[in-house]
């Protein structure tokens, strides 16, 4: 059996059957209603934040791990004031400011505050969750969680966990909602000067992806997503990398560390790295591309502690996941691979 095979059958044996994949989409949906109504209620300019929460969504139960079809890493969404884009700051093109006439607490002399709209953002987020706690689906009963981890550039990812805690349910689903907020812009109501512009070619919009603060000025940083033009089947690779990392991280315990580096922002960007070239990616390149990524993110970031896995038995799961990295890249020029060697890898029991 070749690799591209062997991760073919990975994929098989994570799906869901038909009855447990429209329980949790029925749950997933049920529970963005939920979280969508609880944010409107709070009349906040953050109101409608959670309007497209199902699109960041991962969800498991057992071996099992999947996500929505439309899978997205950036949660859009349009925020109810009216701001001016100034571009090109400090002659990068992907740098501006956001100029605002209007009086409102994101902003401050003129200019919408990066600051401001970091911690009012998480402030709205965290309140939502403490005060929802638990969400009751048919029967099936979810506690929440959320927390906020500093991406690279400035990007601040959002996690909101929700666990179901029934007491004889032997196999809980867990659904999660990983996502960074960012800014809208339609480009038919706010087009991208010539001189700013991505080489993305039909756009329907273009997004704020970061934002921070300089010299105690707020900057914020743009991209108009390469995502926004991808089919369904070219979307499909991306979500099945995930759900084989998913899959990887849950076997090793190390979610932790598997997303110290999230694999859809390594996605996100890889996307956009290589625009149509990504067609020439097969899954399982794909899949090994992105993990390998993630893994030299991680060796970069820990690499001072790496001699100590020896000494302390709680780095041992990160000692493993990065020896994974190589007997991955060794397999995929095996041509012939045994099965059972592949299923341990992503917690799947062998097949005798």
């Amino acid at each position: 059996m070749i690799f591209e095979t062997a991760i073919e059958k990975v994929i098989e044996k994570i799906s869901f059957s038909e009855l447990d994949y429209q329980t949790c989409i029925s749950d997933v949906k049920y529970i963005v209603d939920a979280l969508n109504a609880a944010s409107k209620n709070k009349s906040t300019f953050f109101s409608n934040i959670f309007a497209e929460l199902g699109s960041t969504v991962t969800f498991m139960k057992g071996n099992a791990i999947d996500s929505m079809p439309d899978f997205n890493y950036f949660l859009p969404f349009k925020m109810p004031l009216k701001m001016k884009p100034i571009f090109y700051y400090f002659n990068r093109k992907n740098l501006l400011r956001l100029k605002c006439k209007e009086k409102h607490a994101l902003v401050e002399d003129g200019f919408v505050s990066a600051e401001y709209f970091h911690v009012l953002l998480s402030k709205h987020v965290k309140s939502v969750i403490e005060e929802t706690k638990t969400i009751e689906c048919a029967g099936r009963v979810y506690e929440l969680t959320c927390h906020i981890r500093k991406m690279g550039n400035q990007i601040f990812a959002h996690n909101i966990k929700a666990v179901q805690v029934n007491a004889d349910e032997q196999d809980p689903i867990i659904i999660t909602f990983d996502f960074v907020p960012v800014f809208k812009f339609l480009m038919y109501e706010t087009p991208l000067p010539n001189n700013v512009a991505d080489n993305v070619e039909g756009a329907r919009y273009w997004i704020i992806c970061s934002a921070f603060i300089q010299d105690e000025i707020s900057i914020f940083s743009k991209v108009t997503p390469y995502w926004q033009m991808l089919k369904p089947a070219q979307k499909d690779k991306a979500r099945n990398t995930v759900r084989l990392i998913k899959a990887i991280a849950k076997k090793h315990n190390e979610e932790h560390f598997l997303e110290v580096c999230s694999s859809k922002s390594e996605i996100f960007w890889r996307v956009q790295e290589l625009g149509e070239a990504y067609d020439n990616y097969t899954q399982p390149i794909f899949f090994l591309d992105i993990y390998a990524r993630i893994i030299n993110n991680i060796f970069t970031k820990f690499s001072p502690f790496l001699n100590l896995s020896k000494t302390f038995k709680f780095l041992k799961p990160f000692d493993d996941v990065l020896h994974l990295n190589e007997f991955l890249k060794s397999l995929q020029w095996n041509r012939d691979i045994d099965l059972n060697e592949v299923l341990p890898i992503f917690g799947l029991p062998i097949e005798i």
